[in-house]
């Protein structure tokens, strides 16, 4: 939970290194991690939260868990220099990138002892 009291404007550190700035005085926020490769960030006003150098490269979207605990996307959000800005109440996903593994596809080599010829 950041700015529990709900009367600071001060920068504060949480969640694995993630901090939030908040907008107002009023304004609450929260980290969830949800799972290793995914945070929920949640705010009940205007604030900023920064990401870790750890987070660097991850998406974010804006949407809400349902009740099988699976994510509905509503729009992208952009993370700016690690920071993603918000400018009324909402929750936003953090998640780490999937990079693809290219198929690559390898022709069969005879290399059977006595075959020097395939290389």
């Amino acid at each position: 939970m950041y700015n529990y009291a709900g009367k600071s404007t001060d920068l504060e550190k949480g969640l694995d290194g993630i901090a939030y700035f908040p907008g107002t005085a009023s304004s609450q926020a929260v980290a969830i991690r949800h799972t290793d490769e995914d945070y929920l960030l949640l705010s009940t006003s205007t604030g900023n939260f920064s990401l870790p150098a750890s987070m660097d490269g991850w998406k974010a979207t804006a949407g809400y868990m349902n009740e099988n605990n699976e994510w509905v996307l509503e729009s992208d959000v952009e993370i700016i220099n690690r920071v993603i800005k918000f400018t009324a109440p909402a929750c936003v996903k953090v998640s780490k990138e999937v990079t693809s593994i290219p198929f690559v596809h390898v022709e069969s080599v005879d290399i059977r002892p006595g075959r020097e010829d395939c290389w």
